[in-house]
């Protein structure tokens, strides 16, 4: 049997109740928690990342719980609708499916017609289309021989979602999204790799932590008095203000934790 990371699972818990307050909508903290919530998921996902592997097998692990809980979420309205004694309406419906389709974060427009997103659950399309980026980036820096083409192909991606999401807005799939999570999937990995050198018990590694640490004040200062921010809102100039506290967040969350628990 595999023993546990505790450091790892004590993060995951953390990112967890962030999600449950996150949702509970307290106005005075969630500046706070959607400054790096989501990307602290995808930061964690990165860590046993292997993008020489297939990722078949990940993606799946992904998309089959994502249509179960669409078809759940499909199902308990029909019953909330008969136990209401509501009009029962086959478009109400159909539109529900669609927009488990479409899966997207936020609201798609198309036509006249405004697709709802389909909640949290985005998060699973988005990581696996992520995967699957990031597996093609690799796969092309192996082949072409290109230095450091891993993180310049993440970089791009991430770029290219934010430009897609100022010129066209929110698109079906999550793919704005997606296109950033290569970058986080990359960073958790790279950071995974960092905080387990020998060294890293060393006392001096709290200057990097420290450096985090005011970096993320910084950017968190300036994001909150320019507007609420998420990964919803990628429409933003500020967004790479936003991928870069996120980021440094997420690495002050992990390299405390870690310094803090025993690995095992």
């Amino acid at each position: 049997m595999t023993e546990r990371i505790k450091y790892i699972d004590a993060v995951k818990g953390f990112a967890i109740l962030l999600m449950i307050f996150g949702h509970m909508k307290i106005h005075n903290l969630n500046w706070l928690i959607y400054s790096f919530h989501m990307p602290l998921f995808f930061i964690l996902s990165g860590f046993f990342f292997n993008p020489i592997k297939s990722v078949s097998k990940r993606a799946k692990s992904l998309l089959i719980p994502y249509a179960y809980t669409s078809l759940t979420i499909i199902f308990l309205e029909v019953i909330s609708i008969f136990a209401m004694d509501a009009n029962f309406s086959i478009k109400s419906i159909g539109w529900n499916v669609i927009s488990a389709i479409c899966g997207s974060a936020k609201p798609v427009g198309i036509g006249n017609y405004i697709i709802a997103d389909v909640g949290p659950i985005w998060f699973l399309i988005a990581l696996a289309l992520g995967n699957y980026m990031l597996h093609i980036l690799k796969r092309i820096e192996l082949k072409f021989n290109i230095r450091h083409g891993l993180v310049l192909g993440c970089f791009l991606l991430a770029s290219l979602g934010w430009q897609l999401s100022m010129v066209r807005g929110q698109v079906p799939f999550s793919i704005n999204q997606a296109l950033t999570v290569p970058l986080f999937l990359w960073f958790g990995n790279a950071l995974h790799r960092k905080i387990n050198m020998p060294s890293c018990k060393n006392n001096k590694n709290f200057i990097v932590v420290i450096s985090f640490v005011l970096l993320w004040v910084l950017l968190l200062f300036i994001n909150r008095n320019i507007q609420y921010m998420s990964m919803g809102y990628m429409g933003s100039i500020y967004f790479p203000i936003y991928i870069m506290g996120s980021m440094s967040a997420s690495a002050i969350t992990v390299s405390y934790t870690h310094l803090t628990l025993p690995t095992i």
